[in-house]
């Protein structure tokens, strides 16, 4: 009963995190149509030009949706914590959010990096079929909008990194574990995790790295460290999204970039380890 209890309440919370997302992405959708369709002639509106409008609403949207993304964020801290309150329960302490040693901040960072450099190895060595890479790729490059930086690092960076760790660590994890084995609340999670992202390739991508920041969460026992790693695991993929052309220009610069991110993952999975678990 205490497990399926467990399970209950970590996919309310996923279903919470995925209804926010998508109520202010609707509300935006049926906001701008009706606001085109008051704009426009009474007498000449048809089916086909509420179609039109329906279609012009949808790709506002699309590039509404770093400030969509960050609005729902907010809202969505602001209600958890709304709720947690009228519980009579501290939120930051329901999701772990505990200060760690300044001391530790820079090897998370490495951590972050030297995972992002995993994850694409991981993608690059595995013979996805190709529809598969295509689909990953389209994902990856509207994801990582460089021509707009400050909002793409808001939303991918600054949003995914504390929404998503508040959500599937903070209450997901920790809520599978009070009814479960911790390796088994950690690969449920991380496959929770990892389904809310997008393409085939993005999704086993995202349950490597959730296992991952299960195990940084287990480390110190806060959501902080898990947040710095994950913010710097999506920075790391915007850099080498704007860098991929200077990589790849020629043998010489692959090497480097190799040698590099291969020292930084040894020297973070060496500190990583040797890490004392917090109590």
């Amino acid at each position: 009963m205490r497990t399926i209890g467990a399970i209950i309440k970590a996919i309310l919370y996923v279903v919470f995190f995925v209804v926010i997302q998508g109520l202010t992405s609707f509300i935006y959708l049926i906001a701008t149509l009706i606001s085109k369709l008051r704009a426009a002639d009474f007498e000449s509106v048809t089916s086909k030009s509420v179609q039109d409008m329906l279609i012009q609403s949808a790709i506002e949207l699309w590039d509404k949706m770093p400030i969509l993304m960050i609005g729902s964020g907010i809202f969505m801290l602001v209600l958890l914590w709304i709720i947690f309150k009228m519980r009579h329960k501290s939120f930051a302490k329901e999701i772990h959010l505990k200060a760690i040693g300044a001391s530790n901040i820079v090897p998370l960072i490495l951590v972050g990096i030297a995972l992002q450099f995993v994850a694409t190895l991981a993608v690059e060595l595995i013979p996805y079929p190709e529809i598969w890479i295509i689909d990953h790729q389209q994902a990856m490059d509207e994801a990582v909008n460089l021509k707009n930086i400050v909002m793409t690092i808001c939303s991918v960076v600054i949003y995914a990194g504390v929404v998503e760790e508040v959500i599937f660590r903070g209450l997901v994890y920790t809520r599978l574990k009070r009814g479960m084995p911790v390796v088994v609340a950690a690969i449920l999670s991380s496959i929770l995790f990892g389904l809310i992202h997008g393409s085939p390739i993005q999704v086993l991508a995202t349950i490597l790295m959730g296992l991952l920041l299960v195990w940084v969460f287990e480390k110190f026992n806060s959501i902080v460290p898990c947040i710095i790693v994950h913010m710097a695991n999506n920075l790391t993929a915007i850099v080498i999204a704007w860098a991929s052309p200077i990589i790849e220009s020629n043998m010489w610069t692959i090497i480097i970039y190799t040698m590099v991110m291969s020292a930084i993952t040894m020297i973070a999975g060496i500190w990583l380890c040797k890490k004392q678990k917090a109590h």
